[in-house]
């Protein structure tokens, strides 16, 4: 269960939020563990995914990039590169841990034009017995915007979530209910009700359904259109053979009449390497319209392309100098760290290196620019 609801992160992608607890069905068995990335399916240790938007079949873009910085199994920092936004560059997300329990969680949207400005948000996490507690911030004086609890038992695992908003002027809230099991930890049926100005209204019924290896196969949510309580949207699983390997899974709106398929591919290692997702309307062909390519850590790349614009490094390891090699005139070079302070400017008429050597050792962002586009690449300094 944990790790279908991982991949339909993915798939239809709020990644790039980096959203804590989105989803009230996220680890019953270790409420302790609260990010939405189930590392266990991809790369070990720090990991990268790139994700690129289809146009149409000739025309590919590169739209983010997001750097997994991890601490044993546990995440501590995500930073989200947006390549084609011309305000808004990246997201950094950084994590504490209380006893290996999620304390908090702070990030920043920001501008590579002016790493100084950032909107800086706070989110805190309360475990006091079988109930966490998940508050969330809206700005840096700490006002309190909505509070999302999630209560377990000792059994089943976890039986509801209340999320209550605190916006201005209301005290709204949406209540998660679990109100039957097929098996610990495995919901078979749940309730979500809202209550908007003290009137609690049911709004969605989900059904889930299981095989006889007590693999999640499908999902169905009933919910209000048109006045009339219906079936709205399904989620089917397609496995490897009888591995619990995810093949596939398939979404479909039956109100809205679009079906979304997303098909995952495994490397040599059995880790996610590869996610396809094709969509359609009606009975229109399937178009592919996102690829999202899981890699191994967030060093050593020499080369990284952003629209047209390509640049190569070289050494890199490096102890100094770095050499930029592209066929695009670079004008503007800046070097950051990973927590995005930039740490070297520079702005000239054609650059084709930089001087390194008063950094200490560690992993660098490399942001050229030219009048065409800008790329990035990840540098290496050694001693």
């Amino acid at each position: 269960m944990k790790k279908l609801y991982i991949i339909l992160l993915f798939c239809y992608p709020l990644l790039s939020k980096a959203q804590i607890l989105d989803n009230p069905f996220k680890y019953y068995k270790n409420p302790a563990t609260q990010f939405l990335v189930d590392t266990s399916m991809f790369v070990s240790g720090d990991f990268t995914i790139t994700h690129y938007e289809y146009k149409n079949v000739a025309s590919v873009s590169k739209e983010r990039n997001e750097f997994f910085r991890m601490q044993g199994n546990k995440i501590i920092s995500i930073k989200t590169n947006f390549l084609n936004s011309r305000v808004l560059e990246y997201i950094e997300n950084k994590c504490t841990y209380i006893s290996e329990k999620l304390n908090t969680n702070q990030y920043s949207l920001k501008s590579l034009n002016d790493p100084n400005i950032a909107i800086n948000y706070k989110d805190s996490f309360i475990h006091e017995n079988n109930s966490l507690k998940y508050q969330f911030h809206f700005n840096d004086i700490n006002e309190l915007f909505s509070i999302k609890e999630f209560i377990y038992d000792s059994i089943n695992g976890l039986k509801k979530t209340q999320i209550t908003q605190r916006t201005p002027g209301t005290n709204n809230y949406a209540l998660f209910e679990v109100l039957s099991f097929h098996k610990p930890n495995l919901p078979q049926k749940m309730h979500v009700y809202s209550d908007m100005n003290g009137e609690k209204e049911l709004f969605v019924v989900s059904h889930f359904s299981y095989d006889d290896k007590d693999r999640l196969t499908s999902s169905l949510d009933s919910s209000f259109y048109g006045g009339v309580f219906q079936p709205a949207q399904q989620y089917r699983i397609v496995y490897k053979g009888n591995s619990t390997q995810i093949d596939s899974i398939i979404f479909t709106h039956l109100y809205f009449k679009f079906t979304d398929i997303s098909k995952l591919e495994y490397g040599k290692n059995g880790k996610v390497k590869t996610i396809f997702k094709l969509s359609r309307d009606n009975n229109e062909p399937f178009k592919l319209v996102n690829r999202y390519e899981f890699s191994s850590g967030i060093t050593g790349l020499n080369t990284i392309g952003i629209e047209t614009i390509k640049i190569s490094l070289f050494p890199n390891p490096t102890k100094d100098v770095i050499f930029i090699d592209s066929k695009e005139n670079i004008k503007q070079i800046e070097v950051f760290d990973l927590n995005g302070k930039r740490l070297l400017f520079k702005e000239e008429n054609r650059i084709e290196q930089i001087d390194m050597s008063e950094l200490t050792t560690g992993v660098y962002l490399l942001k050229a620019k030219s009048d065409l586009g800008t790329a990035q690449a990840k540098i290496v300094k050694t001693n």
